[in-house]
This record gives C-alpha cells, sequence and structure tokens, in this order.
C-alpha cells in the first residue's frame, strides 16, 4: 500500500490534483475501478487495450466521465476521446470522481441509506423495521419479475435498483441494532457461491447444467446438518403457485 501511494502522489505531481485516496491499477483483466476513487491504469500497450480499458472505466464512472492520459515519453496529461487522440504508447489512463460517479458506486447507496436512517434523515424510513419491510420487498421482487417478462431493459434497471435499495434498508437496519452490516451480507453471499461451485474455484467436475444443480442441492444439505426431507427446504409463506412448483420437482 506504501507504493500505491508514493506513486499516486507522483502522478499527481505530473498535472493531475489528487485529492482524497488513489487507486492504481495494472493494465490486466480482472481489475475493476472504484467510482469513488481517483483510478490510474498503467501499461495501456496499443490502441486496442486502450479502447478495451476506457471502456472499463466508462463502465464503473459513467460512459461520458472524462479520461486523460500520458504517454511514458511525455510530460503532461491531455484529455483523450479515442486511440487516434493520444501521443503515443504505452501510456497511463487517468479517471476521477465526479459527482455522478460516486453515485454509480455501492459505496454511495450505503451513504445515502445512512443517511435516510440517521438522525436527520427520513422519518418515514428512521422507523421501518426488518418487519415492516416485508411487503416492500416482496413488491420490489414481483416488479422486478414483471420487468423481466416485459424485456425492457432500463425498466430492469430502475427495478433491480429498487430491490437493491431493499437489501441496503436491511442491512443498514442490521447495522444499526448491532447485528450484521453491509460487509456481512456480501460477504456471506460470495462466500457461499464459492463453496457451492467447486467445479469453478475447486477441483470437482461439473459436466453440465444438471450436474451443477445436483452438486448444488449436496452441498446445500450438507450445510443444513445432513439430509433433509422433501419439504423441510420449502419456505411456508412461498405464494401457492410457487409452492406448488416447487413441489413438482
Amino acid at each position: 500500500m506504501a507504493g500505491v501511494g508514493r506513486s499516486a502522489r507522483s502522478l499527481g505531481q505530473r498535472g493531475i490534483e489528487v485529492e482524497g485516496p488513489a487507486v492504481i491499477g495494472a493494465a490486466w483483466d480482472r481489475w475493476r475501478p472504484d467510482p469513488t476513487k481517483h483510478a490510474y491504469v498503467r501499461g495501456v500497450a496499443n490502441a486496442d487495450r486502450f479502447c478495451a480499458w476506457t471502456a472499463v472505466v466508462r463502465q464503473e464512472f459513467g460512459a461520458s466521465a472524462p479520461v486523460t492520459a500520458r504517454a511514458w515519453t511525455a510530460t503532461a496529461w491531455s484529455l483523450v476521446h479515442g486511440p487516434e487522440s493520444v501521443s503515443g504508447f504505452p501510456l497511463t489512463l487517468h479517471v476521477a470522481p465526479n459527482p455522478a460517479s460516486q453515485a454509480r458506486g455501492l459505496e454511495g447507496l450505503r451513504d445515502v441509506v445512512e443517511t435516510l436512517r440517521g438522525p436527520t434523515g427520513c422519518p418515514w424510513d428512521r422507523e421501518q423495521t426488518h418487519a415492516s419491510l416485508r411487503p416492500y420487498l416482496l413488491e420490489e421482487a414481483y416488479e422486478a419479475v414483471a420487468a423481466i417478462e416485459s424485456g425492457g431493459a432500463d425498466g430492469l434497471v430502475d427495478e433491480l435498483g429498487d430491490v437493491l435499495l431493499q437489501v441496503a434498508l436491511h442491512a443498514e437496519i442490521a447495522r444499526q441494532a448491532h447485528q450484521f452490516g453491509w460487509p456481512d451480507v456480501v460477504e456471506a453471499i460470495a462466500t457461499k457461491l464459492v463453496r457451492r461451485h467447486p467445479h469453478v474455484f475447486g477441483d470437482a467436475v461439473a459436466p453440465d447444467a444438471a450436474a451443477v444443480a445436483h452438486k448444488w442441492e449436496q452441498i446445500k444439505r450438507a450445510e443444513r446438518g445432513g439430509a433433509l426431507g422433501d419439504f423441510d427446504d420449502l419456505p411456508l409463506n412461498l405464494p401457492a403457485l410457487a409452492l406448488a412448483r416447487e413441489l413438482a420437482v
């Protein structure tokens, strides 16, 4: 981390004012920038990688986010719009956080929900509990399903956001009650996905989707203490049609 900090400051001294933490990422495929922090991508070798990496940062920061670049043989940073506007390769890309990008990160959503639930926040949000939010979680889930069935991407974006808000509200309610927080929710699902996909993250073999589903059920039963009856794993409050579908499997 010390090396990252020094590099960030030296880049700032060469023409970019860096306020707050910066992230430097090598130009490889699995790195994703945080839209709430300055991001630098070093080692962009050619026009194809330039296009790929500007697409990556703009996916996180927004399509209109300004991107600057500095060739390793240059001393100044310049605003770039395409590979034809750079002075040479290899180069370093930089994109800065802005009000629009701040809203694109999960930390931004957490901040909004914490404010809504805070002392000077919204009276309605402050009085909600896990139980009182139950009908809203169901409603938003059904609306997301309706958006999927309608086939409209814009509507689905909006409805998935509403579902995510419910998750964020429940996590914040639990955090205030000293039960768990957003990182615990993320950790729980991430570790579960790794644990239940040993054919991806381990040495198991699953030749097709049916084998994956069978292995998933085996792992889930083992996690819950061994063999379960046919109905032991079904929530009793499933809607009638959903319950009938599960019983028919």
